[in-house]
């Protein structure tokens, strides 16, 4: 195909400026009525754009062309843009349009923009008017109390305009919308249909209808309806009642859990309406399409940062997208403003738990059951918090006294058994499932329970064997349950069949990956002598937990392990800065900077020697790195406690020998060296140790 050049495109772009003026200019010679006239055809052909351009025409000739500004401002009244209605109705008023046809138009823009204050200064019913006209202006009027929360003067305003004329148009729309209110939506349909045999083409009244067929669940009659509303907008165009229609469409959508055409009636309101926002990203979340619905939700809260829809929304999409700390922190704002509402609490709960925050958890929830405790998913959180944070004995008796209060509640009973069986009381956990199944509560989930218990049971008595048999019935009647695979590698890791436990624990990995598996799946993979692999396990769950620092800090040991000191220093030092006073990673993180020669070492090894003063690990270190910075007889004295409750460790030996060296004490000290090297054991440091006996041997 033959490309466009420069020039081309610019001819182009003059012609459709050409084009666009001709189009402006075409009612050259043509008098003010014969241009309405045109604009009544532009609007019969839904062509709204041309009706517009052609009103501005007219009224940039005629400025008080009273009839244009009326019919402008019932097309932005129609179309939604309500200010310029407002504006356009006032002064087709100004300009001697009919009175009562302004002022109605007028008030219908304003309280569309909850103007309900300046609305009811407008509304003036002139005894000249119309009887309907009057009619409709005391219904507005009513609405406009209703606004400002004047009930009962609202009441008494409908009621006069119903006396002045029942059939008005604006007086059974606001009739209707009042019992709707109230709940009244029986009375409120027979309203509905006396309006549709009066008014049959209003799209107002159709909508009330769809919106009460809806209430009364015959939700597909209420889908034909509204799909009829949103036909009579022109291509292109979408009216305020097909706004409501397709936002209606796609409510229902929801609440039926249907997956058909819906996003294409809601995809064209994204730009105008935070509503239809909501809408689409709730549709998008009950479709697991977590990616849209949290595009759509950042767009929302960008414009009305305070929507708390949105944030509780936003929390449960990055929950569904395991971004736990994201989650937490939207649905954290989400329940300080709204502190009632169940489900943020329990999801929020969910979200700290993912993130190992058991007492901001148990902070969300223990308010929570006392309120609810016949709420059975927040007590089983509670419980599951309270194990998951090492209150074994609040989460039995928790449990316990909710047992014993429902005795045949056997749901309850399985939570006590799993409860049981989580704090290692193991014997009462197999009672509890034997005596659920006894009473008829024999399903797969119980069976599966039973046998994981009775495998925990055999495991603390060391059978192997047996914990490997009931292991593999887990799998057979379980194929997707990991814990019947983790718990086979846990028997082969005590048989010392590291190759096959790695197997078992990537069979379990590839089901459920948790921070304990993990772990086992990592040392599965040292012991069977795939270091380099060890850290895979590890790094994948950070990715999905990054604060998981029980993992983290496995992660720096296991880099250490590798002699990949950069990256074990690396990742201490994430763990510090979520755990300040982390032990390991405070003494680990002390001992590869003296390494480097990076002068926080001793700082850090004394925040871990303050810590944990007892520590022989710690102690060591800090004594080490007081010799090498010539604070010989500190360093001394620790390497000696640290000897005392070590005296077979080879690093540490060593590190006491060279201290007693330093301090005079060198035949000691040589001695020491010597027994150590001879020995033959291999240890971290042992070339530095070989190196100081032979610079140093008499």
């Amino acid at each position: 195909m033959k490309r466009m050049g420069w020039m081309s495109r610019l001819q182009q772009a003059v012609m459709g400026f050409l084009l666009l003026m001709l189009a402006a200019c075409g009612g050259i010679g043509m008098d003010d009525q014969q241009l309405l006239e045109r604009v009544a055809e532009y609007n019969q052909n839904g062509e709204m754009n041309a009706a517009v351009i052609e009103l501005k025409n007219i009224l940039q000739r005629n400025p008080d062309n009273a009839e244009a500004r009326y019919r402008l401002a019932s097309i932005y009244l129609q179309y939604e843009d309500f200010p310029a209605a407002e504006i356009q109705f006032r002064r087709a008023g100004e300009a001697g349009w009919n009175s009562a046809e302004s002022r109605i138009g007028l008030l219908e823009s304003m309280l569309e923009q909850n103007k309900y204050n300046a609305a009811l200064k407008e509304c003036v019913v002139d005894d000249a008017f119309p009887v309907d006209a009057q009619a409709d202006l005391t219904a507005l009027r009513a609405v406009a109390l209703t606004g400002l929360e004047q009930q009962e003067d609202a009441l008494a305003a409908l009621s006069s305009g119903e006396q002045l004329q029942p059939d008005a148009e604006l007086v059974l729309q606001t009739r209707i919308d009042f019992l709707m209110a109230d709940g009244n939506t029986a009375d409120a349909a027979q309203v509905t249909a006396r309006a549709l045999e009066r008014y049959p083409d209003n799209t107002g009244f159709k909508l009330r209808e769809a919106a009460l067929l809806a209430s009364e669940q015959d939700l597909t009659q209420a889908d034909e309806r509204l799909r009829e509303i949103i036909a009579l907008d022109p291509p292109g165009y979408i009216s305020g009642h097909g706004h409501r229609a397709r936002l209606a469409l796609v409510k229902i959508r929801i609440i039926e859990q249907s997956d058909s055409d819906t996003s294409s009636f809601i995809k064209p309101l994204y730009g105008r309406d935070t509503e239809a926002l909501y809408l689409g990203a709730l549709l998008a979340y009950q479709e697991d399409n977590f990616e849209l619905a949290g595009q759509l939700l950042l767009k929302l809260l960008k414009r009305s940062p305070g929507n708390l829809p949105s944030m509780q929304l936003y929390g449960m999409v990055n929950y569904s997208q395991e971004n736990y700390e994201k989650a937490a922190y939207y649905l954290s704002k989400y329940v300080s403003a709204d502190p009632d509402n169940m489900v943020a609490q329990k999801q929020l709960s969910l979200a700290y738990m993912k993130l190992g925050q058991y007492d901001d958890a148990g902070k969300t929830l223990s308010a929570a059951v006392d309120e609810k405790m016949d709420d059975a998913e927040l007590f089983a959180l509670a419980v599951t918090n309270a194990f998951s944070r090492g209150d074994t004995r609040t989460g039995l008796l928790m449990l316990e006294k909710a047992a014993k209060a429902a005795p045949d509640n056997l749901p309850l009973r399985g939570e006590l058994a799993r409860a049981y069986l989580i704090s290692g009381e193991t014997d009462r956990a197999i009672q509890t499932y034997e005596a659920i199944i006894a009473q008829g509560g024999q399903d797969s989930e119980t069976e599966k329970m039973l046998l994981l218990a009775r495998a925990r049971l055999a495991l603390q008595e060391g059978n192997t064997e047996k914990v490997l048999a009931l292991a593999k019935q887990l799998q057979q009647k379980q194929p997707d349950y990991a814990m019947g695979y983790e718990l086979e590698g846990i028997a082969l890791m005590s048989q010392k069949s590291y190759t096959q436990a790695s197997r078992a624990f990537r069979m379990a990995w590839d089901r459920t990956p948790s921070s304990n598996l993990a772990i086992q799946f990592s040392e599965s993979l040292k012991l069977s002598g795939q270091q380099a692999a060890a850290t895979q396990p590890l790094t994948d769950w950070l990715s999905k937990v990054p604060r998981d620092t029980r993992v983290r800090q496995l992660l720096g040991t296991t880099w250490m392990e590798l002699g990949k000191n950069n990256k074990a220093i690396e990742t201490y030092e994430r763990v510090i800065k979520d755990e300040p006073n982390n032990v390991v990673a405070l003494n680990n993180l002390a001992w590869l900077y003296g390494l480097d020669g990076n002068p926080r070492a001793l700082v850090l090894a004394e925040s871990a020697l303050k810590a944990a003063p007892d520590d022989p690990g710690v102690q060591d270190t800090c004594g080490w790195l007081y010799v090498q910075q010539g604070q010989i007889e500190t360093g001394r004295h620790l390497l000696e406690k640290a000897l005392q409750q070590l005296p077979e460790t080879p690093e540490v030996r060593y590190h006491y020998a060279v201290a007693l060296y330093q301090s005079g004490e060198r035949d000691t000290a040589i001695g020491m060296l010597k027994d150590l090297l001879v020995e033959g054991n291999e240890f971290t440091g042992r070339s530095d140790a070989q190196r100081f006996f032979d610079a140093n041997q008499l």
